[in-house]
């Protein structure tokens, strides 16, 4: 399989989801900016395009069995997927870095950049929490009934609406990540850290690189499958 260079890049992370490690590695923005070429989002990450191809070249040439295509795969798939992987998965680590944060926060007593680094998370774990469950108690259930019978009544008019809401939530999340990753000098812990406070920085690490496949599933899968199908189901 050749790669073309102008293709979506969430496309390709969608088509081919064993290609997310190599943009995350390259710091390419396939979750957010999916739409944009894999060609641009390359200059913009300011990635060498013939590096990035040669990488995924030789990924695509490795034998796999029954390699996921996102694009084709059921939506209750992908949302099980999401909701029973990523959602599940974000839970426990917040819930995680919340008690190491408090025990860090015993420990090193009166670090100024590890009370902002409390401060900063605290909002981003609630903005986000409050997202999930949204998207539980009301997106997803008016997808899954959309995909499987074609129209349905929902506290809305259209699918467009809710979905419009979680992108700008997105962009929200991202911001917000970035300023962990600020505080953090790019997850890295400062010296004589305790144990604690180390988990926190990895965990921080894992949950940037889940969540940034959780919002490309998102944006690039599940909301733009579930406009097409709300759009073939109207009259």
């Amino acid at each position: 399989m050749s790669i073309d260079p102008s293709m979506p890049v969430g496309t390709l992370a969608a088509r081919l989801p064993f290609v997310v490690g190599i943009l995350e590695h390259e710091r390419i923005d396939y979750h957010l900016g999916g739409a944009q070429s894999l060609r641009d989002a390359c200059a913009a990450a300011h990635a060498p395009l013939e590096r990035v191809l040669g990488q995924i070249q030789r990924a695509v040439s490795r034998p796999r069995d029954n390699p996921m295509d996102w694009l084709i795969a059921p939506l209750d798939d992908v949302m099980d997927h999401i909701v029973e992987g990523h959602h599940l998965f974000t839970r426990a680590l917040c819930r995680r870095v919340r008690q190491n944060l408090a025990e860090a926060l015993r420990i090193h007593h009166g670090w100024t950049r590890l009370v902002q680094l409390d401060r900063v998370f605290d909002g981003f774990e609630e903005d986000l929490l409050s997202h999930l469950d949204k998207e539980e108690a009301h997106v997803f259930p008016y997808i899954k009934v959309l995909s499987q019978h074609g129209r349905t009544r929902a506290p809305f008019s259209t699918v467009d609406y809710p979905v419009r809401i979680m992108h700008f939530e997105h962009e929200s999340q991202e911001d917000a990540l970035q300023e962990l990753r600020e505080v953090t000098d790019g997850w890295s812990a400062p010296p004589r850290s305790c144990a604690a406070l180390r988990a926190v920085h990895a965990d921080l690490s894992a949950l940037e690189r889940d969540l940034h496949e959780h919002l490309h599933l998102e944006n690039n899968v599940l909301f733009p499958r579930a406009i097409e199908f709300e759009r073939e189901a109207r009259p």
